[in-house]
């Protein structure tokens, strides 16, 4: 099933997912597992480059992640910097 960013879900907070020139973002739920890596939620996985830009200010994250799992409609990343 989805990912929907408007349902609550304990330990997800509402995130974007920032690529590309010009940029774009897409919508999704985040949950930070440990300081180096994210597990990410959204609709539609495919849609999400190997490396963006995740933000999710309610949590003070802002990252450049690596995809090293994906799944229909998640992904799991890795911090690439601080």
């Amino acid at each position: 099933m989805p990912a929907d960013p408007l349902k609550p879900r304990v330990g997800f907070k509402v995130a974007s997912a920032v690529f590309g020139d010009p940029f774009r973002t897409v919508d999704c739920v985040a949950k930070r597992e440990g300081n180096q890596a994210a597990f990410v939620e959204l609709s539609d996985a495919s849609r999400l480059p190997d490396q963006f830009l995740l933000i999710a200010m309610s949590i003070q994250l802002r990252h450049r992640c690596e995809v090293v799992e994906r799944g229909a409609d998640f992904v799991r990343v890795k911090f690439t910097t601080e």
